[in-house]
């Protein structure tokens, strides 16, 4: 298919703009392609992290999940050489990922479930500067992730103020190790370990071993 070329920005966007869709897997983006063509869209697909190397159409259309700051991280890197609007589909469940997503750029979110007709509307709307999500919606879901965003970092500094020691011992209980192996491991007391914890625990602001491994469980995943 001839690549997109771009077009003057005052231009109309048509009924049926051209779309560029972008996903993980190859198939996926020529299937999603292929149903859009059927729609009378003028489509191209590719994977994700070669959008910019196409010409520019009307809108991008993402099919990712997204879950964490890198991947955030990598859908933005993948639209922002395209300069056009970008609707995001995705099974990442409603709440502060898709805040994350419209604060990222995305014109719309759409559930992953839902209908072609529905993706075909978002598309349309975006093309022309619209989106169908009420701003207070956006402004919700928006402020959801700031609240999320806020925490990991608040996290992640605690984190940080560990001193080397303490920061292996939350990873040998993040792996499953007792305090009775760590110590063996270390060759100290166990006392000492059960003050090295009871630190970690002070600098998390948490009261058990098991919520400290859940924050830094956290951090790990969204790394």
């Amino acid at each position: 298919m001839t690549p997109f070329v771009a077009e003057a920005t005052s231009r109309p966007a048509p009924s049926r703009p051209g779309v560029l869709v972008v996903a993980d897997e190859g198939l996926v983006a020529e299937t999603v392609a292929s149903a859009l063509r059927r729609r009378g869209f003028l489509t191209e697909h590719v994977v994700l992290g070669s959008a910019a190397e196409h010409g520019r159409p009307d809108v991008v259309l993402v099919v990712a999940d997204v879950g964490s700051p890198r991947r955030l991280g990598a859908l933005r890197t993948a639209v922002a050489g395209v300069g056009t609007p970008w609707v995001l589909v995705t099974t990442t469940e409603r709440g502060p990922w898709w805040g994350a997503a419209l604060e990222a750029g995305a014109s719309e979110v759409v559930e992953g479930t839902s209908s072609l007709r529905e993706v075909d509307l978002a598309l349309r709307l975006a093309a022309a500067g619209h989106r169908s999500v009420e701003p207070q919606t956006v402004a919700e879901l928006v402020a959801a992730w700031s609240r999320v965003r806020r925490e990991r970092t608040s996290v992640e500094r605690r984190i940080a103020q560990l001193s080397p020691r303490e920061l292996e011992v939350l990873d040998s209980l993040f792996a499953g190790t007792s305090v009775a192996e760590i110590a063996v491991a270390a060759g100290v007391s166990e006392a000492t370990v059960r003050t090295q914890v009871r630190a970690v625990l002070r600098k998390l602001h948490v009261r058990s071993q098991l919520a400290a491994v859940a924050l830094y469980a956290a951090v790990l995943e969204d790394s």
